[in-house]
């Protein structure tokens, strides 16, 4: 019995030897491979603590690489195709950190990715998913559209910026808040995440256009722009106080604006069509012809501003007051109707 026991700690002890965490640091551009790049010397593994220094540029050549928390000042960079790095814990980038590579490696975060204040760092070539939050409270670049990012819950806070300078497409899966600065690009963003929401202190822009697949609410108050296109086989709730700009046209398979009071406008340069659904208070502020794309309720105000307001073959009932301080209503066919209740 006492054997046993003695047997029994000798391998709580070696076991706890062996997953016990090294806090390794690079010791110069090199290999992520190679032993000789990490201080203490070891190739490091799923356990370790890792943090590329400044100045220093690590290959990433394993496949798959692993560690537990990754912090990069230096450069992370992928030389081959289709290398893995799996971080189980957090990423953190600080100022002057970059992901790149000649070729495209894949970085797979399974907690939160943070940008510290003053910090100003990029992300280009590679496949990038994080499953935790993003917290910016630097600035973060997306500077290549070559790889697939996927990020999680995103919150810009006050003072931080998050853009994408060549426009990258880019999934999110989570809640969007943004307090701080964002700018766009024109990329694609799509929209997975069940049940969340576009908050903050601050509007958001999209100037390209945005795929919902997944079933958002906008609470932002301030303003919500999609400059492009509205689609996707997803849902987007407009809550109470909302605003929602939509610069191109609208065939997102549920758009839901009955809250009162919320804004839904269509605001495009070029012909767009009205999604056909429910709406509180619509404005149409047009630079060309803004159609109707099926029958459509609006329950509260109707305005027009500018462009022309066509009913397609469809009939509009406007319970609220009709206003027109600029552009034209259209019967554009013999089948359309508005029923307005007062103009």
């Amino acid at each position: 019995m006492r054997g046993g026991r003695i047997l029994f700690l000798i391998f709580i002890l070696f076991y706890s030897f062996r997953v016990s965490a090294t806090n390794r640091v690079s010791t110069g551009t090199g290999n992520w491979a190679t032993a000789a790049t990490w201080s203490p010397v070891g190739v490091p593994v799923a356990g370790d603590n890792i943090t590329i220094l400044t100045g220093h540029t690590i290959t990433m050549n394993s496949n798959p690489g692993a560690c537990a928390n990754l912090t990069i000042n230096g450069t992370a960079t992928w030389a081959t195709a289709g290398r893995i790095t799996n971080v189980s814990g957090n990423l953190t980038m600080n100022n002057g950190g970059i992901i790149t590579g000649t070729a495209t490696g894949i970085l797979n975060v399974a907690g939160t990715f943070s940008v510290p204040s003053a910090a100003s760092v990029t992300i280009g070539r590679g496949t990038l998913t994080v499953t935790g939050t993003t917290t910016i409270d630097g600035t973060l670049d997306f500077n290549s559209i070559t790889g697939v990012k996927t990020l999680g819950n995103i919150t810009i806070d006050a003072g931080g910026s998050l853009s994408s300078s060549l426009n990258s497409a880019i999934t999110i899966t989570g809640s969007f808040t943004n307090n701080g600065t964002f700018t766009s690009g024109t990329g694609i963003y799509t929209f997975s995440g069940a049940g969340k929401s576009f908050n903050g202190s601050n509007g958001i822009t999209f100037a390209g256009a945005v795929t919902m697949t997944g079933s958002y609410t906008n609470s932002n108050t301030v303003n919500f722009t999609v400059t492009g296109n509205l689609t996707g086989a997803g849902s987007l709730t407009q809550g109470a106080n909302s605003t929602l700009q939509i610069g191109g046209t609208s065939t997102i398979t549920t758009l839901t604006a009955t809250a009162n009071p919320n804004l839904v406008t269509y605001n495009g340069a070029a012909a767009q069509t009205i999604k056909g659904t429910t709406y509180n208070n619509l404005t149409i502020t047009s630079g060309n012809t803004a159609t109707a794309g099926a029958t459509f309720i609006c329950n509260g105000n109707l305005n027009i501003t500018s462009g022309t307001f066509a009913s397609g073959a469809f009939t509009i009932t406007v319970s609220g007051a009709t206003s027109i301080s600029g552009g034209t209503l259209s019967t554009s066919n013999a089948a359309g109707i508005f029923n307005l209740q007062s103009l």
